[in-house]
């Protein structure tokens, strides 16, 4: 979990400091022997800390026997990827690259206090698919003023590049029980049909309710998950599951 990389300074270099504490801390408790099939740095956009999240990356190869991880990934975001990032990251170890964006609308992104720029995201996606290769767009539908036309314009740009997405519903604070309610959700669930009809229809295989993937892709983790298999989780925030025992970490990046 890495949920640090726009607070101050100081804060940002102690949370840094107390994660290598605790990578270390794991790599010494755990059997020598263990073997990792995938690892997943999220919590937020990872790449917006630039060069230590790189060190993060040559630590963990350096501490764990990651001679058999098939999947490593980071997420990111726009406005935090360039190309030579891109290679420097690659050339640590990341082979997958998780990306948000929500939509690919102009109108909509501003709608939800958004203000990418469309072509700097398409951009972004060329030079994953360049350099990665394995990556996969999370996006959502059913957002404020978002039309279905909105929706397929957007699978129908991330199909060109992508070879996983992930759709996920705006979910705001509604009255449960109430008319309304019931309404938004039935036509949240009608979109997310019209997304995967299309998806489906596009060479994509729908893996558990809202991952689809295509040839290129894989979501190892996501299946670790929801196998319940052993998760180490590092971090503020983190959760994981080890010999049966399920645990979190404190939330408070000062607390950590």
């Amino acid at each position: 979990s890495v949920s640090a990389a726009k607070e101050n300074a100081p804060i940002r270099e102690n949370y840094f400091n107390s994660l290598m504490r605790e990578i270390k801390a794991y790599a010494k408790a755990i059997p020598a022997n263990a073997k990792c099939e995938s690892v997943y740095i999220g919590g937020g956009t990872p790449t917006a800390m630039g060069s230590k999240l790189t060190a993060i990356v040559n630590t963990l190869y350096e501490k764990f026997d990651l001679s058999e991880c098939q999947e490593f990934t980071v997420e990111s975001s726009p406005n935090t990827l360039h190309r030579e990032y891109l290679e420097e990251l690659k050339l640590a170890g990341v082979n997958r690259v998780s990306y948000g964006v929500q939509t690919l609308d102009q109108e909509v992104l501003h709608g939800v206090n958004r203000h990418y720029d469309i072509k700097s995201i398409i951009e972004d996606l060329k030079i994953l698919g360049n350099i990665i290769g394995n990556f996969n767009v999370d996006t959502m539908y059913d957002l404020p003023g978002e039309t279905d036309w909105a929706i397929i314009n957007t699978l129908e740009t991330l199909t060109k590049y992508s070879p996983g997405i992930t759709m996920y519903a705006l979910d705001p604070i509604r009255e449960k029980g109430s008319v309304a309610s019931q309404e938004t959700a039935r036509e949240a669930q009608r979109k997310f049909h019209t997304a995967k009809k299309y998806l489906t229809s596009s060479g994509y295989k729908q893996l558990f309710q809202n991952n689809f993937v295509r040839e290129g892709g894989s979501y190892i983790h996501q299946i670790r998950r929801w196998d319940n298999l052993p998760v180490l989780a590092i971090g503020p925030s983190s959760q994981g599951y080890l010999l049966k025992f399920q645990y979190t970490n404190v939330n408070s990046i000062r607390q950590y």
